[in-house]
Order: structure tokens, then C-alpha cells, then sequence
């Protein structure tokens, strides 16, 4: 009794990989994800145009560092266990700017700030809206008070969105981490 299914089960497979009489596989063929890349500095944008679905997604992300933008900001990672509620950035050696102060803004756009529990929503990232980082070719932030300011680069960022929008990435819904 245990034979005949795995004789049915093994004559199913072997007519499915072989096709029909006809010549036309039994089941259809999805057109693939087609997939662009450009780098640009230290960043990277990452098309997916998926046939099936209809659907674009685009990752636009820092190759060197866990920076990333989504949600019209530029998200920075540090430990993410780490509050940096209190973070402070400058941006070409710039005066200090307290991430606190731009948490009405990205609000407003809705950027999805809130990525970890209730006990720490920032995990980690500190958030700049992406209208302050278009000119700049550096950030440095201060994630902790207790710890030194690391640097990211900014090169590539801002072209890199613009060439994200021409390809079909807004609303900016269509970024992903």
C-alpha cells in the first residue's frame, strides 16, 4: 500500500519535468524578477521589477555601512540595542543638530522611526531627513553620549535618489530596508 503512492508521486514528477505530448510544460512559466544595479560612492541602488506581480521594489543602501534610505530619510545603524533618542549629527562639520529636533519632520513624511519594541522604537537608527543630507558629503553623529562620532560618507546618496525616481521609485512606499 505504501508503493503505489510513491509510483504515482514519481510518475507525476517525471511527466511535469518532461512536459506534455504537445511539447508545452504542464505547469506555466512566471516571468522572472528582473533585477538593475548602480553604485554610486558608497551607496548602492537596487531596482526588483517583479513580471508576475507588476510590482518595483528599490533598495537604496550605504555598501560600507548599515545606512539606508526609506521613507524620504536616511537611516543610520548603530548597535540596535543602543536608545540614541539623545543622538546628535552635524553635517559637514556643521553646528550640532539633535535628532530630537527632526522627529516633527519625519513624522510629517511619514518615515517608519519606530522599528524596534516599545522599550527601545528607535533599535538603534538615527534618522535625517533626506532634504538636509542632499548637498552635504558627510554626516557625523554622536549616536550615545558615551561614545565617539562615527562618519558617514554621503556620496552617491542624493544622485543615486534622483536616478531611484526617474526609474519608476516613488512613492517612496516602494523602498525597502
Amino acid at each position: 500500500m505504501t508503493r503505489r503512492p510513491r509510483l504515482v508521486a514519481a510518475a507525476f514528477v517525471l511527466f511535469a519535468s518532461a512536459g506534455c505530448a504537445h511539447g508545452t510544460r504542464v505547469f506555466p512559466q512566471h516571468p522572472k524578477v528582473a533585477h538593475t544595479r548602480s553604485d554610486l560612492g558608497d551607496w548602492r541602488l537596487d531596482t526588483y521589477r517583479n513580471g508576475f506581480a507588476d510590482a518595483l521594489v528599490c533598495r537604496l543602501h550605504n555598501r560600507k555601512t548599515a545606512g539606508f534610505y526609506m521613507g524620504q530619510a536616511a537611516a543610520f545603524a548603530f548597535d540596535k540595542d543602543w536608545d540614541v533618542h539623545d543622538a546628535v549629527y552635524r553635517i559637514d562639520s556643521g553646528p550640532p543638530r539633535a535628532v530630537r529636533g527632526d522627529l516633527p519632520e519625519l513624522v510629517r513624511q511619514g518615515t517608519p522611526i519606530d522599528q524596534g519594541a516599545v522599550a527601545n522604537a528607535s533599535a538603534g537608527l538615527v534618522w535625517i531627513p533626506l532634504s538636509l543630507l542632499e548637498e552635504a558629503t558627510n554626516v557625523s553623529i554622536q549616536a550615545r553620549s558615551d561614545r565617539r562620532a562615527r562618519v558617514f560618507r554621503l556620496r552617491g546618496l542624493a544622485a543615486l535618489h534622483r536616478i531611484a525616481v526617474e526609474r519608476g521609485c516613488s512613492p517612496d512606499s516602494r523602498f525597502v530596508r
